[in-house]
């Protein structure tokens, strides 16, 4: 089964922006459009209220000031959402752990080792010692590396962390 690159779709006036961006391949005859994704646009407003709020509601459960009804009436957390945070936070004893919203799948450093790259970065930047995006990337696989992090397979043939790493965390001055 050979996959063949046609043509590029190309933009007209009655295209809307996706159909833009889209290819076209070939699949041993039969044809199928795939859209490939490096920018995503979340759609639902799901997992996005602040840890501190969670955390505030949480504490004044557990001090008994007030019910966990009334708790998520005045926080505006839904019920059984809140329920579930408050079990959490007991099964986790108080340690650092998110307690809502999406496990990051395959986050290769931890955020107190991407925090530690960032404030390398700034105080090389800071004495006129940029680096370029390409050795924030070299450092980041060696940091990982000796840190005996689980590293993607295309980081070890590469030696260097992928472009989409580096796109999506806030490590660059």
């Amino acid at each position: 089964m050979s996959v063949r690159l046609s043509e590029p779709v190309e933009c007209t006036s009655d295209r809307d922006e996706l159909a833009c961006r889209r290819e076209r391949f070939e699949f041993g005859g039969t044809r199928s459009t795939i859209v490939m994704v490096r920018h995503y646009n979340r759609e639902s407003e799901r997992a996005t209220l602040p840890q501190d709020v969670i955390q505030q509601a949480i504490q004044q459960i557990r001090a008994r000031v007030i019910s966990l009804r009334e708790a998520s009436r005045t926080f505006g957390i839904p019920l059984k959402s809140l329920s579930r945070y408050c079990t959490k936070a007991a099964e986790a004893n108080n340690n650092d752990h998110s307690l809502s919203g999406y496990k990051k799948p395959q986050q290769v450093l931890t955020d107190e080792f991407e925090n530690q790259l960032e404030a390398y970065v700034l105080a090389a930047a800071e004495i006129y010692y940029g680096l370029a995006p390409k050795d924030v990337r070299k450092l980041a696989f060696q940091m990982a590396k000796a840190h005996g992090c689980n590293i993607p397979p295309t980081w070890h043939e590469t030696e260097i962390a992928g472009e989409d790493w580096f796109s999506t965390t806030r490590i660059y001055p």
